[in-house]
């Protein structure tokens, strides 16, 4: 959508084109002091947090227990640990009502602070599933 009102027509990107970008950046960047702190990815899923509650979408209880059913899920379905990616500028509140319910660095659940982009992250840590509740 961006400069459609020029008449800039939009054209998609392939897969492995955006991958190979990622891929690119990844290699400039030392990933290791990230990837050291988080589960094996085999059984591991990531939950992948949105700013719902900082657009008024929902309250920060309402975005809160969205997530805490999606980390309910995800261990229900098998996952020996979820690794939680709140959105940068979703509000911690959201997060620290998360580590009331979950206990933070138990082996089980993970939340990714780290503002490095998910993209370059998920180039070397591919986690089993990911779950997301937004576009």
């Amino acid at each position: 959508m961006l400069l459609r009102e020029y008449g800039v027509a939009s054209e998609p990107i392939l897969d492995k084109h955006a991958l190979a970008v990622f891929e690119q950046v990844a290699g400039n960047v030392d990933l290791a002091p990230i990837l050291d702190g988080l589960p094996d990815p085999c059984r591991t899923t990531l939950v992948l947090g949105q700013y719902l509650s900082a657009i008024e979408l929902l309250t920060v209880g309402e975005e809160a227990d969205l997530y805490r059913s999606m980390i309910d899920r995800a261990f229900s379905s098998g996952a020996d640990a979820v690794v939680f990616k709140p959105h940068p500028n979703a509000p911690a509140a959201i997060v620290d009502r998360l580590a009331d319910a979950f206990v933070e660095g138990d082996g089980k659940f993970f939340v990714l602070r780290s503002p490095l982009s998910l993209e370059l992250l998920l180039t070397e840590w591919k986690p089993a599933q990911a779950v997301g509740c937004f576009s």
